[in-house]
């Protein structure tokens, strides 16, 4: 006899055809719901002697209940079959109606092959912007490489307001309010930010696809082999102000910082000091104004992303050594970043990197999910690395 294999529906994108043992949806990859009630399995292998007449009535109601269902999914699934670019939503409620603890489905963040096979890619505009060094990852080919596989998935780098400076901070406070469909950050997710995101019925998610390294330089007449992170910390609070001090040349030092309240670096190495910078340091927009000023001041030293100096010849690249050791790792492995000493811990000064994703249930949502899922695949990580970043995968 021929058994009737049982098809699971899924509950995100209204696919019926989902095999009985698929763990999840062919169409969107979602999870797809595969418990039955025992009794339910058990009923259809039990044979009854009897036939109960007075359920007639309860049958009938069934049937009719089930008819409507029928025709109803039948009709909703053929039209979302009609629209496969279409953004599905779980629910027809508006947004501003949604519960803000209610997130959309967190398990579509996968790895993939190559960006070719990443799924549920959208069409259209979409704005990112945030943390600067990502920058780097877009010169060495990634953006170019995606426009390659999804030339419809047209990705715009979008600047902060007049006389904002780009940075971690600009970009979430960019997302929060719609501006970005995904940021780019060099830092966790505040529960200052969190709350805020589900203050306005939706909720962020961060994404971790790159550990990069924060990288110390100067002005190429401080010949130094390195400084240890007790130096540096000095250096910064203003608490060391020549560089005799440190064994180096009688000049005065001239520290040259991103702003700590829109940049995240530097509290890497200051932690809860980071606002209180010594009198002498000078506040500079971005990396890029960060190195020119360095290469123009004598005496000067700064910081950027490892991916950015590194392979710059204006500037003197610092080892740097954990506590007050001098026990220096360098950033550099012959002309490239040392690639190596972020992943496995040596380096002592290493972050994360994440794409930070709206989870609003809009095309907002679906592109953040797009890009996070294609910088993750293993093409991706490859151009990662090339950028100056270790993979994670």
């Amino acid at each position: 006899m021929k058994v009737h294999q049982t098809k699971i529906i899924c509950r995100v994108c209204g696919y019926d055809d989902n095999p009985s043992n698929a763990d999840r949806c062919q169409r969107c990859h979602s999870t797809l719901n595969r418990s039955f009630p025992e009794s339910a399995k058990n009923s259809q292998t039990k044979n009854s002697s009897a036939f109960p007449w007075s359920v007639i009535p309860l049958i009938a109601l069934l049937l009719g209940t089930g008819g409507m269902y029928w025709f109803y999914r039948s009709h909703t699934t053929a039209t979302l079959k009609d629209k496969p670019s279409a953004v599905v939503t779980p629910t027809q409620q508006p947004l501003g109606k949604q519960p803000p603890a209610i997130a959309s489905n967190t398990a579509d963040i996968q790895t993939y092959a190559s960006m070719q096979d990443v799924p549920n890619v959208p069409t259209g505009v979409f704005n990112y912007g945030g943390a600067t060094c990502f920058a780097a990852m877009t010169a060495h080919g990634m953006h170019s490489s995606i426009a390659k596989v999804r030339p419809n998935f047209h990705l715009r780098y979008t600047e902060p307001p007049v006389n904002v400076p780009p940075g971690c901070s600009t970009g979430i406070g960019m997302l929060l309010d719609g501006e970005l469909s995904f940021a780019q950050n060099g830092r966790s997710v505040s529960d200052a930010e969190y709350r805020k995101a589900k203050e306005r019925n939706f909720t962020l998610q961060q994404v971790p696809v790159a550990i990069d390294g924060i990288v110390f330089f100067t002005h190429r007449n401080v010949p130094l082999p390195g400084l240890s992170v007790k130096q540096l910390q000095d250096i910064f609070l203003g608490k060391v102000t020549n560089w005799k001090q440190l064994g180096g040349p009688n000049r005065a030092i001239a520290p040259i910082s991103q702003d700590p309240k829109v940049h995240a670096s530097l509290k890497l190495l200051l932690s809860d000091r980071v606002n209180n910078l010594g009198r002498n340091v000078k506040i500079v927009r971005d990396y890029t104004t960060a190195m020119r000023r360095v290469t123009a001041t004598p005496g000067a030293i700064s910081y950027s992303s490892a991916s950015i100096a590194v392979g710059q010849r204006s500037i003197h690249l610092l080892g740097i050594a954990r506590g007050s050791s001098k026990d220096y790792v360098s950033p550099v492995a012959g002309e490239r970043v040392n690639v190596a000493a972020l992943r496995d811990g040596s380096y002592p000064i290493t972050r994360r990197l994440f794409i930070v994703i709206r989870r609003d249930r809009t095309p907002d949502e679906q592109a953040g999910v797009a890009y996070t899922n294609l910088l993750l695949s293993h093409e991706g990580q490859q151009i990662v690395e090339k950028a100056g970043f270790a993979a994670i995968h």
